[in-house]
């Protein structure tokens, strides 16, 4: 698994890689269940829309070109995708929410796309495998280095073992 979290763009930043600890503040992010910041999602994902250091945003949010919402939204908001209503592409745009609860200063741009499963097959295939933020991890690391890090303990368990 690649553990470059890649975090949408925002006015001015372009592309940022890195972690959740170093993003900007006010930067808005797709976060699949690994952690791992996404724009492509396959229907019947779960993932979470957070902003960095923020609690209250003002969202707008436009499905395929149409606006889909334009208000105050709570973040980290959880969901889970669903086939029949949700594929599409979704841009968002994040606002301070004023202490009055109107749209403030801008903070960032999202953009994220929902797939049918026969719309990206190289997605689900990445994901099958683990890739992308799916399958298992555990503190964000994914299947193959977890394997890696227990043959690694079982092997000083056994040499320990030996010399005692």
């Amino acid at each position: 698994m690649n553990n470059t979290r890649w975090i949408s763009s925002s006015r001015g930043l372009g592309q940022y890689a890195g972690t959740w600890a170093a993003a900007p503040s006010g930067m808005a992010m797709f976060l699949d269940r690994g952690g791992v910041n996404r724009r492509d999602f396959i229907c019947g994902e779960y993932f979470r829309f957070v902003v960095k250091d923020y609690l209250h945003v003002w969202f707008t949010q436009y499905k395929d070109g149409g606006l889909q919402y334009d208000g105050p939204l709570d973040v980290p908001s959880a969901y889970t995708s669903v086939c029949g209503t949700d594929p599409g592409v979704y841009h968002g745009t994040v606002y301070e929410l004023t202490p009055m609860g109107a749209k403030g200063r801008f903070l960032s741009e999202s953009l994220a796309t929902i797939y049918l499963p026969e719309d990206n097959p190289g997605l689900v295939e990445l994901l099958a495998g683990g890739g992308a933020g799916g399958g298992s991890s555990l503190f964000g690391l994914d299947t193959n280095t977890l394997m890696l890090a227990g043959a690694g303990v079982l092997a000083l368990m056994l040499f320990s073992k030996k010399r005692g």
